[in-house]
């Protein structure tokens, strides 16, 4: 990853360019759903609930290797959520 470079574009590009493995991303929610999108909230709900729960199955589980030992919880900025992530792994 070039330093001129700022932005991490996928969890791809991020396992690539630390030769590390990425075990989980959460998706990014829109922040504008609106009050009365029922459905979009629901929608969005079951995308991040699934999201966490094949995350913990990973971990839990693996995939034939080791457990990874060392877990980073990380964001572009603060108040995106990593430490909710982090108590619910």
């Amino acid at each position: 990853l070039e330093f001129r470079h700022r932005r991490v574009e996928s969890a791809d590009t991020a396992s690539r360019a630390t030769d590390l493995a990425v075990v989980g991303t959460v998706p990014h929610v829109p922040g504008k759903i609106g009050r009365t999108a029922a459905a979009k909230r629901a929608y969005w709900q079951s995308v991040l609930t699934e999201s966490m729960a094949s995350t913990q199955t990973f971990l839990q589980h693996g995939d034939g290797v080791d457990a990874p030992r060392v877990l980073l919880v990380t964001s572009a900025e603060g108040g995106e959520g990593k430490t909710s992530v982090a108590t619910q792994l």
